[in-house]
């Protein structure tokens, strides 16, 4: 019975990968290569062949305790059965380890895959053997090396979306040289003893490039201290005209974690 009850966790443990591979379709680039086309179609084939198998053997173990076929014949069959149930889910696990790897490219170390794919042969190898007791442990350490591979891959990936999705939301598609690019047009202003004429021409600026980028909010910036300058403001602020030219004005650019200018803090020197 525990022989019986190994062989059905395996095959549930590999079911379950087969169906967490296509629950996670939906988040995957679909062009599938050759590999994992093969695989999709081996992964529905070997279950319907590993189920027709598993009927045979109960069907085999039920005829031997009835003692219909000599003892020595039926070992013989039950004994294929099992090596064949074993070599089946095997070659599930694999084509499933290799399809992991093809879906979570950049999260699923090809080590892994390596290791895993000769664990696996490792099984069938010894199997084969009719070291029995060796090859189920084997595959069963392959099985869950698979799951948490997978698991952590599913993870790292849904991350990378989530950093993904806040990095547009901050600053667009911009790469980094285009986020330097657009910090130029800000940084010449930036200093502690800076002139009310400089100071003016940075507001100017400022409301410019706002101006030209109402559709792309991520864009324009804002303004506090002295001057408040909000980032649908397309105007100059009332306080313009109070910026002196005599005066001196501490201007501090302050970026958003992705390193794009968001706002600018100018502060009058007393």
């Amino acid at each position: 019975m525990k022989k019986i009850l190994s062989r059905i966790v395996l095959l549930v443990l590999g079911i379950v990968l087969c169906y967490q591979h296509f629950c996670y379709a939906d988040v995957v680039d679909m062009s599938i290569g050759l590999l994992s086309l093969f695989s999709i179609y081996f992964i529905p084939i070997g279950i319907t062949v590993l189920i027709i198998l598993l009927d045979s053997y109960f069907i085999l173990k039920r005829e031997a305790k009835k003692g219909q076929v000599s003892n020595e014949e039926m070992t013989k069959k039950i004994n294929f059965n099992k090596k064949l149930i074993f070599i089946i889910i095997a070659i599930s696990v694999i084509m499933i380890n290799f399809c992991m790897n093809y879906f979570y490219e950049v999260y699923y170390p090809k080590i892994f895959l390596v290791f895993i794919s000769a664990l696996i042969i490792l099984a069938i190898i010894v199997r084969l053997k009719e070291k029995k007791k060796i090859a189920y442990i084997t595959m069963t350490i392959a099985i869950i090396m698979i799951g948490i591979i997978t698991t952590y891959s599913h993870i790292s990936k849904k991350e990378a979306e989530e950093e993904w999705k806040e990095r547009v939301n901050a600053v667009s598609s911009m790469t980094d040289p285009e986020i330097s690019v657009f910090n130029e047009q800000f940084t010449p202003y930036e200093g502690k003893e800076v002139k009310g004429r400089t100071v003016r021409a940075l507001i100017q600026k400022v409301v410019s490039n706002n101006a030209g980028n109402t559709d792309r909010e991520v864009m324009q910036v804002t303004v506090s201290g002295i001057v408040t300058l909000n980032k649908e403001d397309t105007e100059l602020p009332e306080q313009f005209d109070e910026i002196k030219l005599d005066k001196t004005y501490n201007v501090n650019m302050i970026y958003n974690k992705y390193g794009k200018i968001e706002s600018i803090h100018i502060e009058e020197n007393q």
